[in-house]
């Protein structure tokens, strides 16, 4: 099973339907992305990962680790969904340039991923009107 970025939020949001991010879930880790947003001015997504300590619950067998990387990790940490806007808004106008040489990894396609970063938008500013915050996390 392919991982799959997905918006956690402090609260629900209404309105906000999740799909399916595979291609940004590929990018959130990749340097070479990393880097291409500082050269757009903005911060990397991954600047807007967290993870609740909990879900550690069903991946970590040994107790003992599990509790460790717990302690380790701390609270979910979250953001203002205004923040992660400008790095969403510039990647889609980056990726309207039809010469953007944006770093895709196998199986990513601009259009895929203009796709799934619009998905994101419609969620961060459904929770910016809501005023709610939220982190990135990957879903397995």
């Amino acid at each position: 099973m392919a991982a799959s970025l997905k918006l956690v939020f402090r609260s629900p949001v209404v309105g906000y339907v999740p799909d399916e991010r595979r291609g940004l879930a590929r990018l959130l880790f990749d340097k070479r992305f990393e880097q291409y947003t500082a050269k757009l001015g903005v911060r990397p997504l991954v600047d807007f990962y967290s993870t609740d300590p909990a879900d550690l619950d069903w991946q970590i067998d040994d107790p003992i680790e599990r509790e460790r990387l717990k302690a380790k990790l701390g609270p979910a940490q979250y953001f203002p969904a205004t923040d992660c806007l400008r790095t969403v808004h510039a990647l889609l106008q980056a990726l309207a340039e039809p010469k953007a040489r944006i770093p895709l990894p196998p199986l990513v396609s601009k259009d895929g991923l203009a796709r799934e970063l619009i998905g994101v938008a419609e969620g961060l500013l459904a929770a910016e009107d809501q005023g709610v915050s939220f982190y990135l996390d990957n879903e397995m």
